[in-house]
């Protein structure tokens, strides 16, 4: 069905606008006509003072009652000028709430208008001044996320947190026989200071020197299940045993570790079969993720809670070792620095 709405609005806005216009406004008449106009009333004639009062009210005068009746128009014609703009911008707010045609037709009316001045407000509307809004707000987030990152540098330095990964690092291999005299890396993430939902890698590869300063979406690979399950797991075989191809390997990713396709094709480039994931916590609290890769597989089973399982939980004892407790309390007042500093942006 045809909404009327619009018709509506802008009939009722002309019906009040000339209501306004149409009506004269007078004052109330005093009984004394004006210089050069005819009174209708007689001329005042003089009169005996007032009775006293016996308590009882007097009735209203003919000229009492001609002030009152000639005030209503003019009340009526003040309450019908405020009301008119109020009713009609609800009216033409309810059109464009409920009728789908007239939002169409005013996002069109919208991509038409290039400039909007009223008094000393003037916003223009331009695919230039769109371009600039843009890099302007793309520059602005560029110098909070450089500044955010020199301060995650900053803090790693001030506790030091390279070495104390070292010692936590050996800790744990030696706690897990299979990974003895293998290759592996290890770096630490720990939740963004900067973008919700995001986990920051706070150092870089050991062995190795990069890495550090990438951020990935909670959902990501083994960090983001291990982050989101709240628990220390790992995979002998994250790719899968079948997977002998490129195209098996995106499968694989796509299927199990909560990649997008884009992030499973770069994934899939990768040579790393085996990961361990160990929460760092501070009282039962997770502060951060101390995160192990190897290109060989089943190089962190002895890691498994359960006896040849191919993935799951890792043991809970490797999170309470003496190094790797010690590594969460510095992390958890490293973070605790930045959080002061820093805010959370939710895209």
């Amino acid at each position: 069905m045809r909404s009327n709405l619009p018709i509506a609005s802008l009939m009722l806005f002309l019906a009040t606008a000339t209501l306004a216009q149409t009506q004269p406004t007078s004052a109330p008449s005093s009984g004394v006509p004006r210089s050069g106009a005819t009174s209708p009333l007689p001329p005042p004639v003089a009169s005996a003072p007032p009775p006293a009062s016996t308590g009882t009210a007097a009735a209203p005068t003919s000229s009492a009652s001609s002030a009152i009746d000639s005030a209503k128009p003019a009340d009526w014609n003040a309450m019908v000028s405020a009301l008119a703009w109020p009713v009609t911008s609800l009216v033409i707010l309810a059109g464009i709430l409920f009728d789908r045609r007239l939002r169409r037709g005013l996002s069109r009316l919208l991509r038409r208008v290039s400039k909007v001045k009223g008094g000393p407000l003037e916003l223009e509307f331009s695919a230039e001044a769109a371009q600039d809004v843009k890099a302007s707000i793309s520059e602005d987030l560029k110098d909070y996320t450089l500044a955010a990152v020199s301060e995650y540098d900053r803090q790693a330095r001030a506790h030091d947190l390279d070495a104390l990964m070292r010692v936590a690092v050996a800790e744990v291999s030696s706690s897990v026989p299979s990974m003895q005299d293998k290759d592996f890396r290890v770096t630490t993430h720990v939740p963004d200071v900067v973008f919700a939902g995001f986990l920051y890698q706070l150092l870089d590869y050991q062995p190795g020197s990069s890495g550090r300063g990438r951020r990935w979406s909670e959902r990501y690979g083994i960090i983001g299940r291990s982050w989101r399950l709240n628990k220390s797991i790992f995979a002998n075989n994250a790719l899968g045993a079948g997977a002998t191809n490129r195209e098996d390997r995106i499968h694989e990713l796509l299927r199990l570790w909560g990649m997008s396709r884009a992030e499973a094709e770069e994934g899939a480039k990768g040579s790393r079969q085996s990961f361990l994931c160990v929460i760092l916590r501070m009282q039962q609290k997770p502060v951060g993720l101390l995160y192990f890769d190897a290109a060989d597989s089943n190089v962190f089973k002895d890691a498994s809670s359960v006896p040849n399982a191919p993935e799951g939980e890792a043991k809970v004892a490797l999170e309470k070792l003496p190094a790797v407790s010690h590594l969460a309390e510095s992390v958890d007042k490293a973070l605790s620095q930045l959080r002061g500093k820093g805010t959370y942006l939710a895209f």
